[in-house]
């Protein structure tokens, strides 16, 4: 946990799992609305890594094929519960995970 004010930020590894149907360019960009996000409430977002296609254990929403990215952030938990409603809303997005490090 990391002190920053008045707010206590807890490390999150997040990972996402995009379509195939989306370019490489359209997932940076969904990408980096959510790091803005974070930035906006005072949050930080410690590493991004794009993974890549990935062919996926068994078929998610009838997708065989995945896009990875991996983030490690530090947030407060009531933007981590708004994170996870954003990610639902998102159409590109296919499965996202949140673990609390």
């Amino acid at each position: 946990m990391i002190s920053s004010g008045n707010k206590i930020l807890t490390n999150y590894d997040i990972t996402l799992i995009f379509s195939p149907n989306l370019e490489k360019v359209e997932v940076k960009d969904i990408v980096s609305n959510f790091i803005s996000y974070l930035k906006y409430w005072s949050n930080d977002c410690t590493s991004v890594n794009y993974i890549g296609r990935r062919t996926l254990a068994y078929p998610i929403k009838k997708y065989s094929i995945g896009v990875f990215v991996n983030l490690k952030i530090s947030a407060s938990p009531n933007v981590i519960v708004r994170l996870q409603e954003t990610f639902r809303q998102e159409e590109g997005i296919v499965r996202s995970q949140i673990i609390k490090l």
